[in-house]
């Protein structure tokens, strides 16, 4: 729970939300925290830009995943997901194993953009540092 571990800890699940709707990350900056909440900004390949907030002190009844997303046509919110995450995950390596050939959008290379994304918000040794 130190100040910014939720960079680490939350912020890959933002980024496999973002990174498939907005494109790559050409850019990423931390923005200033707002006391209970680490936060940062990613600037994206097809122009899109995204702002995040994120916690790890949030009580049980607040916990929740909102994503917005605007643009010319206007708004519109991502619903809640309601995902058995564990049978997410069982699915997937099933999926690998009967076809290892197969590419996924959300593999090692989203993987590795996504630290490299958060090493501009929080390089990582201070993050090792924060426990």
């Amino acid at each position: 729970h130190a100040e910014g571990a939720g960079i680490w800890d939350v912020g890959p699940h933002v980024l496999s939300i973002l990174v498939p709707m907005l494109g790559p990350v050409v850019e990423a900056r931390a923005l200033p925290p707002d006391g209970i909440s680490s936060r940062f900004g990613t600037a994206h390949a097809g122009g899109g830009r995204a702002r995040a907030r994120i916690t790890l002190r949030a009580g049980p009844g607040d916990i929740r995943n909102a994503y917005r997303f605007s643009g010319p046509l206007g708004e519109v919110a991502a619903p809640e997901p309601a995902v058995d995450r564990l049978d997410a995950f069982a699915r997937a390596l099933v999926d690998r194993i009967r076809d290892p050939a197969r590419v996924h959008p959300c593999d090692i290379v989203l993987g590795a953009e996504t630290v490299r994304a958060l090493e501009q918000v929080m390089p990582w040794p201070a993050a090792r540092d924060a426990g």
